[in-house]
């Protein structure tokens, strides 16, 4: 009789963010490319050799396909291949785009100027499947709705390197911190949502470092014409018991607030701002399906009058009355700590974000 341990297969499914860490092969950034790019992989893993082909996986304990399939998951390669192939729906496209800087943003790198040129590989194979030009990591086909990646974990420390992209692009982050792209969490038999743009990109500008379209970059910037407003930025003071690891922060404006997630969670960077300090609120976009969603990106002046540079992101599922609201005795905003069902009864408005906008002319910035 031979008695062996059973072995877990999480870390090869299309949602292993968070696996990453176990295995050095998962936790490298030129090795997604090399991954999803090859036909056919073996993986030499601490405890049994795996294979993978374009429509196979198999393991040397033959559990891995039973794994994945109870969970009703394809593997990362075999969900890249499922969309790569033709008369794939655009939104399979953009989402399967969407899982791609999730997974690689998490990984680690030597160097940090790496950062493009570890994922020129697989930019490449997406050039001519109808997302528009690359930009710093994104697309210019509805590049609104490719502005709307938010931190979802990680380190988040300040980057001393010298520039690697844009605030506006996921890139900016230093590695190792995972993006999250909540509008491509949408699962369904149609996969597709009613995409809406408030914003219109009137110019793109991108310099490169070197000869390669997808490579390395020296500088690139955003010409928008869209409609912004002046709010105040606050931050809860912070509670040792909350399951956060930082403080939450909002903005705030015509009695309501909305919570922000902010790209860079420490004080040390150049752009913070600190708290109670002026930021500026633009509508980017929405979608309706399966739920509404209003998305609006939080920025700080840049060093040149119109520039603007990211420094977090807002959407309407997280906008409550403020404490100065005179009805916040009956309706209590955001309290960290507190039970998830009282929170979920907390009243919101899903269009209160388009309501701050309605009123306001639209301008252009210089978005850096």
């Amino acid at each position: 009789m031979t008695i062996r341990k059973r072995l877990t297969h999480e870390r090869y499914s299309s949602r292993r963010i968070g696996y990453e860490i176990d295995r050095s092969l998962f936790s490298r950034g030129w090795t997604l490319q090399e991954e999803l790019l090859a036909p056919r992989v073996l993986y030499f893993d601490a405890e049994e050799v795996i294979y993978q082909c374009r429509t196979k996986i198999d393991c040397q304990c033959g559990r891995i396909q039973e794994d994945l399939g109870e969970r009703c998951i394809k593997s990362t390669k075999q969900e890249f291949e499922r969309d790569d192939m033709g008369n794939v729906p655009m939104y399979r496209v953009q989402k399967s785009w969407a899982s791609i800087v999730e997974q690689y943003s998490s990984r680690c790198l030597t160097e940090e100027s790496d950062r493009f040129p570890a994922l020129s590989g697989l930019a490449k194979s997406f050039e001519n499947r109808g997302l528009g030009a690359y930009i710093a990591g994104l697309w210019t086909d509805d590049l609104p709705l490719w502005l709307t990646w938010q931190l979802y974990s990680g380190p988040n420390k300040s980057n001393s390197e010298p520039y690697i992209a844009p605030s506006w692009s996921w890139a900016s982050l230093p590695i190792g911190n995972a993006i999250l792209y909540q509008c491509f969490t949408i699962d369904g038999p149609d996969e597709k949502f009613n995409f809406i743009s408030y914003v219109k990109v009137l110019e793109t500008n991108c310099e490169l470092a070197g000869l390669d379209s997808m490579g390395a970059i020296k500088y690139a910037s955003l010409c928008l014409r869209g409609r912004l407003v002046s709010t105040v930025l606050k931050t809860y003071p912070f509670e040792p018991t909350s399951h956060r690891l930082v403080a939450p922060s909002r903005i705030e404006r015509n009695g309501w607030e909305a919570m922000v997630e902010l790209d860079n969670r420490q004080q040390d960077r150049e752009s913070f701002v600190s708290d109670g300090h002026a930021v500026f609120c633009l509508l980017v976009c929405s979608h309706k399906a399966p739920y509404d969603a209003v998305y609006c990106l939080v920025l700080c002046r840049g060093d040149r009058a119109g520039h603007y540079k990211r420094i977090g992101i807002c959407s309407s599922e997280n906008v409550y009355l403020s404490a100065h609201c005179e009805r916040y005795t009956f309706h209590r905003p955001y309290v960290m700590g507190s039970d998830i069902y009282d929170r979920m009864k907390l009243p919101r408005s899903e269009s209160i974000l388009e309501e701050w906008f309605k009123d306001v002319k639209e301008q252009v910035i210089i978005l850096v």
